[in-house]
Order: structure tokens, then sequence, then C-alpha cells
């Protein structure tokens, strides 16, 4: 008997190439699902960000009668207190507000407390952070150093009795900020440019364009109480999302412009000027910083006083000054977005 025939088993060549295109295909189809359903926990983590954030907001509320102020000046040179530090306790961060002390601006780095005040305002804090937002909470620190010449008997600090600084010649120093990201800022008014295009031409000097947690300083000390929000706290926002940390973007673009401009766009949490931010819209894929006004501001740029941004697809979350939170498109009206920022023009317009 001739020898019998063996059988071969095993894919040929042609058939292991249709069976990795098949996988590569089944890869490509999948891929956009997983993305969207890592994109969809993001965006529910932001949600529960602002959450916490709008029960610190209203627990304040009923301690003190009244919302905090975007941030709080004093005739104190360089005393520009952030907002965020009196919602701490709230947040279950008390440990690190009794750290602050408040005597000594932000800004202000010599001595003791000084230092430990940067250090405070430079805690990470995941409740201030956008899932969504590119890089790590140490790539997006947000610096700022500017330089004071005090004159002769000029006070830096004072204490009632005694000034913590008290120069007998001029003194040149540099005052630095370096503070843990924030990608959710005050929605601190409207700009004249931006309500103009919403509303149209009007004398806006008798016109009240501030949110709710608008700033105190000396010549404006304001309360910010939840029965002066004439359009209903369910109606007016509290904070937006804004991209923090150095960096600057024109949609998901990022720009890199010189560092004094940089430096005056706020971006962290401990930031006196993560409480200033008067909406005046921008154009789209425009690079010029300040913004110019344009009809749009979600997802415009992340520039301070012209644009809300995420890197969600389409839009950006919001508080409302009930506690609620809301999801709203890039493409909504400026009179829509302009009714829900300003909490005193007794008009309600609803989300789009």
């Amino acid at each position: 008997m001739g020898p019998k025939n063996k059988k071969s088993y095993g894919f040929t060549l042609v058939e292991l190439l249709v069976v990795i295109s098949i996988i590569g295909v089944l890869v490509g189809l999948l891929l956009p699902a997983v993305q969207a359903a890592r994109e969809a926990a993001r965006r529910m983590s932001c949600s529960s960000n602002f959450r916490q954030l709008g029960f610190a907001f209203h627990n304040y509320e009923s301690a003190f009668k009244s919302f905090p102020n975007g941030y709080y000046e004093s005739v104190r040179p360089n005393d520009y207190q952030p907002m965020a530090i009196g919602l701490l306790t709230y947040l279950e961060k008390t440990s690190l507000q009794m750290r602050y002390d408040s005597r000594i601006g932000p800004f202000e780095e010599r001595g003791p407390i000084g230092v430990e005040n940067i250090a405070v305002i430079g805690t990470d804090l995941s409740v201030f952070v956008c899932p969504s937002a590119p890089g790590t909470a140490l790539d997006r620190r947000y610096r700022n150093t500017i330089t004071r010449v005090l004159p002769p008997g000029s006070i830096v600090t004072n204490t009632g009795t005694s000034s913590l600084f008290h120069p007998p010649e001029s003194v040149i120093y540099d005052l630095t900020l370096e503070a843990a990201p924030s990608d959710y800022i005050v929605t601190t008014g409207v700009g004249v440019n931006f309500a103009t295009l919403a509303f149209g031409n009007q004398d806006y000097s008798k016109i009240d364009l501030n949110g709710i947690l608008r700033p105190s300083t000396p010549n404006s000390q304001v309360r910010n109480k939840a029965s002066g929000v004439m359009d209903g706290l369910s109606n007016t926002f509290l904070m937006g999302e804004r991209t923090g940390g150095v960096k600057l973007y024109v949609g998901r673009r990022e720009l890199k412009p010189t560092d004094p401009v940089r430096l005056s766009n706020g971006g962290g949490w401990g930031d006196f000027l993560n409480g200033d931010h008067i909406v005046d819209g921008g154009e789209a894929f425009s690079t010029v910083f300040p913004a110019l006004p344009g009809p749009n501001a979600i997802n415009v740029n992340n520039f301070r006083n012209s644009s809300f941004h995420s890197f969600h697809s389409g839009g950006c979350h919001f508080l409302y000054g009930d506690g609620s939170v809301s999801y709203l498109s890039e493409s909504i009206s400026s009179r829509s977005l302009v009714g829900q920022i300003s909490s005193r023009n007794a008009e309600v317009v609803t989300a789009e």
C-alpha cells in the first residue's frame, strides 16, 4: 500500500488576510462607539462636579444668607481674594480652608502666611476639573508673576495696629501666583457688545447685565441674595465651563500668545480672575487676544470675558442658581445666553 495523503490544516494567506480585514473593520466600527461611551462618562462626571458645586453654593447661601461674591477686592494693594476659598468648607475641604489666611492676597508670596496661601490655591481639587480637558493637573497649573513698585511709606497689609510691610524707600518686587486649574468659571455678567447683538441697541447704562455672583469692591460692596434674582434661580446661571490652566485655545487648537497676554487670562480655582467673566462673545477661528466681540459665546475660545469653552462635543455644562445642571449647545442664540446670564432684567429665556 502506498503512503496515505496527509491533510493540511490551517489558513491560507488569502484567508488570513480576509480575517485580518474583518477584524480591522470591526475595530473601526467599535472604536467610535468606545470613544463615545468614554466621552459620555466624562460628561456625566463633569455634570456631577457641577452638582457638588451647586450644593456648596446653597450651603454657603444658607449659612450667610447670600451667595458668595465673584471675587473680593479690598483697599489693600494686590488684595483680591478668590471666591472659591469660601466654598471649601462646603466641599468637605475645611482643613484646606483653615490653612488660608485672607489677610494677605493670593499674589503675595512673601513670609510664611503668603507661602502657605500659595500652597493652598496650588492644591489640585478634582471638583474643579473637567475630565475631558486635555493634559494633567500638573501641566495645567496656572502661573502669573507681576512686578510691583512700592513708593516710600506704602503699606502692603495692615493688621489693625501694625503693618506687615512698611518700606522706608521704594521697593521693587515680584508677586507670584501659581494655582491649580479650574475648568469652571463664574458667569459674572454680559458685555454691552454681546447684549447689543442679542437685543439690539438700547441704553444699557439703565439695564442690569450682571449675573448672580457679582464681585465686591471698595466702591461696590454688594451681597448676592437669592431673593434679588428677579429672573428666577432656575433660569439664571451661577457658573459655566471654561477650559482653565495656562493654555489658550481657539476652538480646540492651542494658541501661543506672548506671556503677558496669556497670564491675564485667569485659569485657577484660587485665582480671583476666575470670578470675573463678563461675556462679550467672539468670532469663530479668530486668534486675536483679547477677542473681538462676536455673536457666539460657547466653544469659540477659552479667553476670559469672551466665551465659555469645553472639550465636550458641541456644547458646555452650566450650573443654575437652583443647583440644577444643563448641557447647552454651542449653537445657542445670543439672546438665550444673555437671558440666562443676567439675573435682574425680569426676562425669562428658556434653554434651547
